[in-house]
């Protein structure tokens, strides 16, 4: 909850949902599925899971990460009423 002094504005603000544990891949499941990639010449699908271990961002964010993104080491992601 959010409530500024002088103004009395007050906003409550959502909490996200914690993840369950069960939606996550262990480290030893994301290995065997980057193995299995490398193996058999998936290197689109390595990178891009690739990515979303290591930023964080949602699948469906994907489309906003674009070559001119990685340049300028930023990115606008619009999704769920956020940016």
């Amino acid at each position: 909850i959010y409530m500024a002094n002088e103004d009395y504005f007050y906003e409550e603000f959502k909490k996200q949902r914690e993840a369950v544990p069960e939606n996550f891949l262990s480290n030893e499941d994301y290995e065997k599925l980057i193995t299995v990639a490398e193996l058999t010449g998936q290197t689109t699908i390595k990178n891009i899971m690739r990515v979303l271990k290591e930023t964080g961002i949602r699948y469906s964010s994907l489309k906003d990460l674009t070559v001119d993104s990685v340049k300028e080491g930023k990115m606008t992601c619009e999704g769920k009423r956020k940016i």
